[in-house]
């Protein structure tokens, strides 16, 4: 198996909490790409893992323009997840909920409509171990979208959420024992 899997990650170190940060950049689920944040918490054993991440995504300054004015939009989202591992390599189910806000710079009205997402994710990535407990993670997540919301800007729709989205990610992982106590 490559890479080797160091002596440090065998189940002589499970079951074990783990915590987690992550920058992220997202497609298909703002009106324009998006960069992000996403804080989690996971309880791990050999082959399987349970978590729930908190996700904060916001669409690039400039990159959605509406009528001539600047336009923005953040989503906060809850996304419990079950993952499977395979040597350093995973793969995850994720179900995502979110609230979708947005807004202009110039003074027209802006409604959210249905401003709930909804997101059934699927996710694999790869853990780089280093430091023998810290751990690099990247992923790369596809949604499929059930919860659409709207963006309506002066009482015309300029943004319904498409139906797949992306997610890409890395960020470092943290074990913090070998278990909860």
């Amino acid at each position: 198996m490559w890479p080797p899997v160091p002596e440090e990650a065998t189940e002589a170190r499970f079951p074990r909490a783990e915590l987690s940060t992550s920058s992220l950049f997202a497609l298909g689920l703002l009106p324009a790409p998006a960069l992000g944040m996403a804080p989690y918490a996971s309880y791990r054993w050999p082959t399987l893992s349970v978590a729930i991440e908190a996700r904060a995504l916001f669409t690039l300054d400039n990159a959605w323009v509406v009528n001539g004015l600047r336009s923005r939009a953040e989503l906060v989202m809850a996304v419990p997840s079950a993952c499977g591992y395979g040597g350093r390599w995973f793969a995850c189910g994720s179900l995502g909920i979110g609230e979708l806000h947005a807004a202009t710079d110039g003074d027209v009205p802006v409604e959210t409509v249905r401003p709930w997402l909804v997101a059934i994710g699927a996710r694999a990535g790869f853990d780089l171990v280093f430091l023998s407990r810290l751990a690099l993670r990247t992923s790369l997540e596809a949604n499929l979208v059930i919860g659409k919301p709207e963006v309506w800007i002066n009482h015309v729709r300029q943004w319904e959420a498409s139906s797949l989205g992306f997610t890409l990610s890395a960020g470092l992982v943290f074990p913090v024992g070998s278990s909860f106590l």
